[in-house]
């Protein structure tokens, strides 16, 4: 259900708009996110304080792993920073091509086992 703002931090939110209204919200909200989108008309804004990467970050540190020694799994633009940051960043087979490019691999889709996939592959599990 859709409640009242209460204050509380945002992490992130998502607007449902394509990519040529975007410029309209971005500067209606005068740069205090990051855009990133994982489709052509929904859009994740992103505190520049918060995301993917910072999570990645706050767990490296807690496990004391290096970010070389981290692999992440993605789709969408949304993934770019995350799989990029990653030691080994893995795209999905139904991942965007902007998301595969940038990829060190690409793994099986989402409804193949693409995640279970990689980790056989790279003798994880």
């Amino acid at each position: 259900d859709l409640a009242e703002y209460t204050g509380a931090p945002i992490y992130q939110a998502t607007a449902f708009l394509t990519r040529q209204q975007q410029p309209m919200a971005e500067e209606l909200l005068s740069g205090k996110f990051r855009w990133t989108r994982w489709s052509e008309k929904v859009a994740d804004l992103i505190p520049y304080e918060g995301g993917k990467v910072n999570g990645m970050r706050v767990f490296c540190d807690r496990l004391g792993l290096d970010q070389k020694e981290a692999m992440a799994f993605g789709d969408a633009e949304t993934d770019i920073d995350m799989l990029t940051f990653a030691g080994t960043g893995i795209a999905m087979g139904n991942a965007l091509p902007a998301v595969k490019q940038i990829a060190d691999a690409v793994t099986d889709d989402v409804d193949h086992d693409g995640i279970a996939n990689a980790l056989r592959r790279y003798h994880l599990i």
